[in-house]
Formats: structure tokens, C-alpha cells, sequence
């Protein structure tokens, strides 16, 4: 994860867009959407230094230009009850700037998030977000407001010039090292073509095929090598790029004519689930679940699921000869698995997460069809 953040950042910030680490100080192990409500991260401090603390430690001196704090409530971290981490001072100031020693510009996750909205009148929100070590407020509702509290502390001595100094040079700093003060409007003319070129689609194509991963293929199903399949599509999003993709040798079956397949067939069984944004519900339908389950007792079953290998965490895949993630759906990944799947590029993928148990990070089988050795 380190190496892939690093990478990420670097190449944005090569191209003059700030990167930015988030969010600070870990927002994995959480139950509440912080859009709507402030989650809670309990653990205690061995755990949260060595877990949700420790890939931020890893890129602070990385030369990353932004951190962005998240709302949260950790009580290990914040003795006040109830505070976010977003408005802390001891996790901004105290621990971030001061005992990480990050010196790059500091932002708030979004202000008009219920985490804090809910909680906090607009402009008093600012105040207190830029008393607690931020730099800049994301998505005020109170601009006015919090300028005005802002200054108001400023003369009463409860923020310091210095400090005031402090956010605005690293905001100047930053505007010359990303060339603003060279800066001269872009035409929008034949953006999308030049943003979707040839060499950004092959990268792309490229970028999904390396991600398939195969996490298993007991009875050696794959490739399919022209061979005859039933596909059965399941789950609510669109399908239809990967059954054109993937070829004449296919027949599309659905949900309720399973029946109607011979037994001992090869039977694809691809998962497509909406991602077009991330707030999208990754679990597979109980009704999704139950088919599988019906196919595996009579078929040869190539499970493939196009979204979150996180799906795959109460799916019993015990009877389950093959199993592809192909972690998002889309036509670009749609294109990548039908061409692996036809021995058109090679399965080198491995699982970037821990799913349950039995499937775990790192795991994933090399298949290197002998057309592309």
C-alpha cells in the first residue's frame, strides 16, 4: 500500500497536482459514514500506531504535499469527549505537526459533512478547525461567519500571528511549487479526446488486465480456449461489453432457466455490481447467492466477480471450481477479463485486502496461457 500511495502521489505531483494522504488518522475500521453521523475508532494506542497510524508515519517525510484530517472520534488520541479529529487539537497540532513532524498543508475533510455539520453551527466550525493546527477548511458553510470568529481569537490572543503566518506561507509555498503564479487558463477544447487518447486507453486496459486475480481454478477451466459456456449474469449492473468480448461461444442464460443447462456444463457466473460510486452496497443478494449455490451442484462454475473482492467475504466458495476478481464494473474491465479468460493475457494478479479467513491478501494464482509466454 505504501509503494502504491507513494506512486500515486509522486505522479501527480510531478505533474503539478497536489497529492494529498488521507484520512488522517486512519478511517478503515469504521461503521458510521461520516457523511451522515461521526464514526468512532476505539482501539487502543498499540493498535492504532501500528495499523491506522502506520502508513501515514511511512509517507510523512515523502515530501507529500497535503494531509487531510478526518472526522472521527478517536478517544486514544482525543481526551475530549465527542471531538472530532478534524477540529483536535492534540491530534493536529500534537500529534500530527508536532510529534510526525509533517510540515505540509493540513485540510479539513469536508465541512458540511453531518460528522461535524450535525454537531457544529457553520463558522464556528472553521474557528475551531483552524485553532486546531488546519490550514485550510474544506467546504465551509459559514465563510463569513468563520472569518470573522477567526479574527476575533486572533485579537484575543487565543491564536497566535505566528500561527496565522504559518498557514499562509505553506498555502503560498505550495501555489509556486504546483507553478500557480505561473498559471494561465487551459482551453477546454477537445478535452475529453485528449484526456481518452489512445495511449490513456491502452494504459487503462493495461492497468486492469495486471489486476485480475484468480483465486482459484480447481478443474482447470481456464482459458476457455473457444470452448462452449453458459453465462449467467447477476446482480443489478450492465453486462453486456463482457458477454460482446468475449465471443460466439456463449449462451446467455438467466437466473431463472438455470435448469434448462445441461449438467457437467462450463457456467460462467459473473457478479456485476454497480460501482459508479462508492457509496454502492458491494454484498452479493441473497436471491445472487442461492443460484450460485443450485449451479454448483451439476456445473463446472467460473465465478466472476466484477466489483469489491469484498463480496466474496460470506460467499461459500467451497463447491466452486474457479473464482476471477476483476474489481470493478466497467468496459474497460469487462474488455480485460474476456480477453484473459480467451488466453489473450495472462492472470498475474494478487488480492490487495484481507476478505475473510480463507481469502487473504497477497493470495492469487498465476495463469500464463502459452500464446502470450
Amino acid at each position: 500500500m505504501i509503494s502504491s500511495a507513494l506512486a500515486y502521489s509522486n505522479g501527480l505531483q510531478d505533474n503539478n497536482i497536489l497529492a494529498a494522504i488521507k484520512h488522517f488518522p486512519g478511517h478503515g475500521d469504521t461503521s458510521t459514514d461520516s457523511h451522515l453521523d461521526l464514526p468512532v475508532v476505539s482501539h487502543n494506542l498499540d493498535r492504532l500506531n501500528n495499523i491506522e497510524l502506520a502508513p501515514f508515519k511511512d509517507l510523512m517525510n515523502k515530501g507529500i504535499g497535503g494531509v487531510m484530517v478526518a472526522h472521527l472520534y478517536v478517544p486514544a488520541l482525543e481526551s475530549g469527549k465527542g471531538i472530532p479529529a478534524s477540529v483536535s487539537k492534540n491530534i493536529i497540532t500534537g500529534l500530527l505537526k508536532d510529534q510526525l513532524g509533517y510540515k505540509g498543508l493540513i485540510i479539513t475533510d469536508a465541512l458540511n459533512m453531518g460528522a461535524v455539520a450535525n454537531k457544529y453551527n457553520p463558522g464556528e466550525l472553521d474557528a475551531m478547525a483552524f485553532k486546531a493546527g488546519n490550514d485550510i477548511m474544506l467546504f465551509s458553510q459559514g465563510v463569513a461567519n468563520g472569518k470573522k470568529l477567526i479574527q476575533k481569537a486572533i485579537d484575543n490572543r487565543e491564536i497566535s500571528q505566528s500561527r496565522v503566518e504559518e498557514s499562509v506561507k505553506k498555502i503560498l509555498l505550495t501555489k509556486y511549487f504546483l507553478g500557480l503564479d505561473k498559471y494561465s487558463p487551459k482551453s477546454p477544447e477537445n478535452i475529453n479526446s485528449d484526456l481518452n487518447n489512445d495511449s490513456h486507453k491502452v494504459l487503462a486496459q493495461n492497468l486492469y488486465s495486471n489486476a485480475l486475480t484468480l483465486l482459484k481454478d480447481d478443474k482447470k477451466l481456464l482459458p476457455l480456449n473457444g470452448k462452449q459456456v453458459y453465462y449467467i449474469p447477476l446482480e443489478e449492473a450492465p453486462y453486456q461489453t463482457f458477454v460482446n468480448q468475449l465471443g460466439s461461444n456463449i449462451i446467455i442464460k438467466k437466473a431463472d432457466e438455470i435448469n434448462t443447462i445441461p449438467a457437467n456444463s462450463t457456467v460462467i457466473v459473473g457478479l456485476h455490481k454497480d460501482n459508479s460510486t462508492a457509496y454502492k452496497p458491494y454484498k452479493i443478494s441473497d436471491a445472487a447467492k442461492k443460484v450460485l449455490a443450485d449451479l454448483t451442484k451439476n456445473q463446472n462454475i467460473i465465478l466472476n466477480v466484477f466489483g469489491s473482492a469484498y463480496a466474496l467475504k460470506d460467499i461459500d466458495i467451497s463447491k466452486v471450481s474457479t473464482v476471477l476478481v476483476s474489481y470493478e464494473n466497467n468496459d474497460d474491465s469487462m474488455t480485460a477479463t474476456a480477453n484473459a479468460l480467451n488466453g489473450k493475457t495472462k492472470i498475474w494478479g494478487r488480492l490487495p485486502v484481507l476478505v475473510n479467513d480463507k481469502l487473504k491478501a497477497g493470495m492469487g494464482i498465476d495463469l500464463i496461457p502459452a500464446t502470450v509466454k
